[in-house]
C-alpha cells in the first residue's frame, strides 16, 4: 500500500490593502495662510503618496515616498496530534500543525522621496 501524501500548499500571507487617510493643515491665528487639503495613500508595498492641494485647488504638490521593506519569515516546530491507536497499535488518523510568522519592517529614507508639482501617477499604488 503506497504512503499517503499529506503535504498541502502553505497559504501565502495576505498583503496589506492600500490605506488612505485625508486631513487638513491649517495655521491657527493667521489668515495669511489658507487651509491645505492633504491625502495620503499607502500601497500594499508600503510606498506612500502624499498629495497637498490649496483650498481652491489652485495648486497641487505630490510627494512619492518609496519604502524599503524587509520581510522575515519564522517557522516554528510542527505540532503533531495523533488519534487514539487502534487495537493493533497503529494510528489511523492524525494531524500536523505548522506555524509561520511573517514580520515586515518598512522604512522610508529621505533619499527615496520624489516631489513633483501636480498629481503623481504611480502604478505601484
Amino acid at each position: 500500500m503506497p504512503a499517503k501524501d499529506y503535504t498541502t500548499a502553505l497559504e501565502k500571507p495576505t498583503e496589506v490593502a492600500p490605506l488612505t487617510h485625508s486631513f487638513t493643515i491649517t495655521v491657527k491665528n493667521d489668515d495669511r495662510f489658507k487651509p491645505v487639503q492633504c491625502n495620503m495613500v499607502m500601497s500594499s508595498d508600503y510606498n506612500l503618496i502624499f498629495t497637498f492641494r490649496g483650498e481652491n485647488e489652485e495648486y497641487a504638490i505630490t510627494l512619492y515616498w518609496k519604502a524599503d521593506v524587509q520581510r522575515n519569515i519564522e517557522s516554528k516546530e510542527p505540532v503533531y496530534t495523533y488519534a487514539t491507536p487502534s487495537t493493533d497499535g497503529t494510528y489511523n488518523a492524525g494531524s500536523l500543525t505548522e506555524s509561520h510568522m511573517l514580520q515586515v519592517t518598512a522604512t522610508w529614507d529621505k533619499e527615496n522621496v520624489t516631489i513633483s508639482r501636480g498629481e503623481a501617477i504611480n502604478n505601484d499604488v
